[in-house]
């Protein structure tokens, strides 16, 4: 099923089409005639929503997107003929829900999004999915956005870059849609050597951020893991384009042999304006336009409608920067000195023994006192050691306790927790990336368990929006932790984390399935394979079911999580049958036949043979029409189970009263001196009833002939 598409069809193909286009003149191809006598096997192409192919044999490395790859496309009808698709990791979530925000923005100077959904990939034999974009953007500006600048003028800039972009941010805004993805490498040129407008690239085939280079991440943000920096704000994508106009118009770059860490501690010490452009001298408006989006502070840095101000015309106040704190003197740890509590916190995890013995020892809570003299950061170190003691000093202690500290000296940085590096917003597609790599998981139930949450919204300077959903999220986690059943543990939580996320049962290992419906589908196709499994349902399928419409399957999950194999039948019968039901789907007789062939612990279930043998009957025929509702009536009904347990009843007291009749002739005949009395008994009494009767007969005749009866 596309998510978005220009001709809105109801699902993707694999295969070559019968009027399959020629292939884009913008694809990679090898054109030298081959040394071998046979030429290599050409990959298959891949149709998408009927109307565009997608070539995986001429990929386009200019439109790569990190691990994400793109490959040449072309279309017909509709579809404009010069495309390319972005082909989907599984460990790495699309941004999936956002494709409708992002296909109604009409901005020349934004990639046109032509569909997205899942597509047969023929390379691997299975669903993946894909973004289709429209191949207008030409070349990027700059390949190596890390280093070096450009060199351009202002006023080129300005209308060239500040204008087009800053257009696009309006429509993102208004769509609730944030880019993460604004850098020199992403901005391309039309097609132009001299262009005079820049074309933003695309942005949903990956998590927010997640190929951003750290110098184009504020300091907070550059500190996670790339995969754990949440969903970001508007306030980050002007960031990034001040970043990135820095880069376009600076002649040198201060940063150069700087690792990622090294950035972030220079943009630490120096602030990122001085860190970035201390060698170039910019002057009038686009200094001040510079200052305004490179605050490292958001909530003093400019916001959209400052920079629609700035382009009318209009002169701005300007804001002076927040001084971040700063020690008199230096802290030892792991042998190096720190005198920002930022850097320090960052790196604490390094070494969580030295750490740790600093901690306890007084050595960490001496400096703070004496060194740096902030008495916020003081009262959130002693809460957080409170906290720490609170939760005991079992297992997992000395982590937790380094992790606090961290919380309390850089309380807008991420929540560092052994190899966790994330904005509380992250965690979904962190634990995803995770789960889906095969990590070891224990190091997240440790940190959902630790409830680092509440500390971290105590610990923020300014107020954290949507503080109850982020508690009532890691509240739910617990939970799901706490209850080891079938749609719960570890299953639920990385799809309650991720609703973005696919279902990863081993049992749809071949498709893409985003919705319910997207199952039905799988397990219709599943169930004309000769391998296919016994029963529909795993934890995997049972969790993603929950999390995605809970009508659908919590009703059921008393039956599934049974050890009883008819309750668990019944129980995927049931949740099956609703699917389909509530979203009026059409018929299933795959489905059907497949739940056909399970049923037999369910006629186990009723006594009388005849009923088993005519249900069986009744649910072959309903197999063809594909409904399963009607076929799941025939065992639905309470009405069926009274009468056979009613019938069954009666049969059993019939057989206890034979079988009482039996056990009493069973006795007496053990009983030996009894044996034929009462026999002989009744055949005297027969025996002298009939001589009795002969001899009234016989009296009566001789008294008759002698006249004398009377």
């Amino acid at each position: 099923m596309s998510d978005t598409s220009v001709q809105n069809e109801p699902d993707a193909s694999s295969g070559r089409s019968p009027q399959t286009p020629s292939p884009p003149d913008n694809a990679v191809r090898d054109d030298k005639p081959s040394a071998q006598k046979s030429a290599p096997a050409r990959l298959e192409e891949c149709v998408f929503n009927d109307s565009i192919t997608v070539y995986p044999d001429q990929p386009l490395p200019q439109y790569n997107k990190g691990p994400v790859k793109a490959y040449a496309a072309a279309g017909r009808d509709k579809a404009p003929a010069k495309l390319f698709a972005l082909i989907c990791e599984d460990h790495l979530t699309p941004r999936t829900l956002k494709a409708p925000n992002y296909v109604s923005i009409l901005n020349p100077s934004l990639v046109r999004l032509v569909g997205s959904g899942k597509i047969d990939w023929a390379p691997q034999g299975r669903e993946r999915y894909c973004f289709i974009y429209e191949d207008n953007l030409g070349a990027p500006i700059m390949k190596d956005d890390t280093r070096g600048g450009l060199a351009l003028k202002p006023e080129y800039v300005l209308n060239a870059v500040v204008r087009p972009i800053v257009s696009v941010l309006q429509d993102l805004r208004d769509k609730d849609l944030v880019h993460g993805n604004i850098r020199p490498s992403n901005l391309f040129n039309g097609g132009r050597k001299n262009f005079d407008k820049v074309i933003l690239g695309e942005c949903l085939c990956l998590p927010v951020s997640y190929d951003q280079p750290a110098m184009y991440e504020s300091v907070e943000r550059a500190m996670c893991a790339p995969i754990g920096r949440g969903v970001g704000t508007l306030q980050d994508d002007l960031y990034s384009f001040g970043v990135t106009l820095g880069v376009l118009m600076r002649h040198f770059d201060p940063l150069e042999g700087l690792s990622e860490d090294g950035v972030i501690e220079r943009k630490i010490e120096e602030g990122t304006y001085i860190s970035f452009l201390n060698r170039d001298r910019f002057s009038g408006a686009m200094l001040e336009l510079l200052r305004g989006l490179l605050y490292d502070d958001p909530n003093q840095r400019w916001n959209l409608d400052d920079v629609l101000v700035w382009m009318d015309g209009r002169r701005l106040s300007p804001k002076q920067a927040a001084r971040r704190a700063k020690a008199n003197r230096p802290f030892i740890f792991n042998g190096e000195k720190y005198i920002r509590p930022e850097i320090l916190a960052h790196d604490l995890n390094k070494n969580i023994a030295e750490a740790k013995q600093h901690i306890e020892n007084g050595d960490l809570e001496q400096w703070l006192s004496r060194a740096l003299e902030d008495k916020v950061i003081s009262e959130q170190y002693h809460k957080a050691l409170a906290l720490t003691e609170e939760s005991g000093r079992g297992a997992g202690y000395p982590e937790r306790l380094v992790t606090r500290t961290a919380i309390a000296l850089h309380p807008e940085g991420p929540i560092q927790y052994k190899s966790i590096s994330i904005h509380p917003d992250g965690i979904g597609k962190s634990f995803t990336e995770a789960f889906m790599q095969k990590r070891d998981l224990k190091t997240y139930t440790d940190f959902f368990n630790a409830y680092f949450i509440t500390q971290w919204i105590d610990a923020q300077s300014t107020a954290v929006s949507d503080v109850s959903g982020l508690v009532n999220k890691y509240d739910s986690l617990r939970a799901f932790l706490r209850q080891p059943t079938v749609g719960s543990g570890l299953e639920r939580c990385l799809y309650w984390l991720n609703p973005e996320m696919h279902c990863v049962s081993e049992k749809l290992a071949k498709f893409h399935v985003r919705s319910p419906e997207d199952m039905m589908y799988a397990f219709e196709k599943i169930s004309k394979l000769p391998s296919r499994p016994a029963l529909f349902f795993d934890r995997h399928i049972s969790a993603f079911l929950s999390t995605k419409d809970r009508k659908n399957i919590d009703p059921y999950l008393h039956d599934l999580n049974a050890t009883e194999p008819y309750k668990r039948v019944m129980g995927e019968f049931k949740t099956l049958a609703t699917i389909q039901k509530r979203s009026q789907m059409e018929e299933f007789p795959g489905i059907c036949a497949w739940m056909y062939e399970n049923l037999e612990p369910v006629y186990e279930r009723f006594h009388d043979r005849k009923l088993r043998v005519e249900l069986k009957r009744k649910a072959e025929r309903l197999i063809s029409g594909g409904d399963l509702n009607k076929m799941l009536m025939l065992f639905d009904s309470p009405v069926i189970y009274q009468e056979d347990n009613i019938n069954f009843r009666k049969s059993m007291r019939y057989y206890y009263d034979l079988e009482r009749e039996l056990a009493t002739h069973e006795r007496s005949l053990r009983d030996e001196s009894s044996i034929g009395i009462e026999t002989g008994n009744n055949f005297a009494a027969l025996t002298s009833a009939l001589l009795a009767g002969i001899i009234i007969i016989a009296s009566i005749i001789m008294a008759t002939k002698s006249g004398s009866l009377f």
